[in-house]
């Protein structure tokens, strides 16, 4: 399904946020990354919070089938994605307790962030993050046979995705994420917590997963990807 990608992954510069292990690089014109995101304490909560929610995951929807990318009409179609998933949008927020997973803005919005995003002059990360923004959170779940086909995410108003990767399992062979900015194509090999944020206008695509012995892991050994898709207040 997907081509051969040339791993062309440039790591132009690394910045450590001090008392953590987050480790912050700039991948592309566009796109930010960062391994260990997560303290371990934070990374347990999350997955807690990922379990009490297991009810939730559903095959993902794509609405009435049909919207329009770059003033072109096309039709979505459920095949796109291969996960399972939900949403939680700004205003069922408002009306939940804090949560882990809607307590990730705090590490999302770090000043290390925004200080490194301005040393490397990614003015689109600096321009979105330092406006007052609303989010919506969307989790996934990739099992055995789980992909996302090429895409992006700058669906209503959404300008800007924070992407928390969670792989404890490594049961799972695939889940690399593929990304094409300002005409070059790289790979992110799948791992476990690490973020990667880039305008939602970026296309981005998840590599097919595979297990073994051809079936499904344990619910928690899954690939997840927890996502924030931010929008501008008063545009979504």
């Amino acid at each position: 399904m997907f081509a051969t990608v040339f791993f062309i992954i440039v790591f132009l510069t690394n910045f450590s946020i001090v008392g953590t292990e987050m480790r912050l690089k700039r991948l592309s014109t566009h796109v930010l990354y960062c391994e260990n995101f997560l303290p371990q304490k934070m990374l347990d909560d999350v997955y807690m919070d990922i379990l009490q929610n297991r009810t939730k995951f559903d095959l993902e929807q794509w609405g009435d089938g049909s919207n329009t990318f770059d003033g072109v009409s096309v039709q979505f179609l459920n095949h796109n994605c291969g996960g399972m998933g939900f949403w939680i949008g700004p205003e069922d927020q408002q009306k939940m307790e804090r949560t882990p997973v809607l307590s990730l803005n705090e590490y999302f919005f770090h000043q290390g962030i925004i200080s490194f995003a301005t040393q490397q002059k990614n003015m689109v990360f600096v321009d979105t993050i330092t406006r007052p923004m609303s989010f919506s959170v969307h989790y996934i779940a990739y099992n055995h046979g789980g992909y996302y086909n090429w895409h992006k995410d700058k669906i209503d108003g959404t300008i800007f995705t924070f992407n928390l990767v969670l792989n404890k399992g490594n049961k799972l062979k695939g889940g690399d994420m593929l990304f094409m900015d300002d005409g070059e194509m790289f790979e992110i090999p799948n791992q476990d917590n690490i973020m990667v944020a880039f305008p939602s206008w970026v296309d981005h695509a998840i590599t097919p997963l595979e297990s073994d012995d051809g079936k499904d892991v344990p619910f928690l050994e899954q690939r997840f990807s927890i996502q924030y898709q931010c929008s501008l207040d008063g545009q979504k």
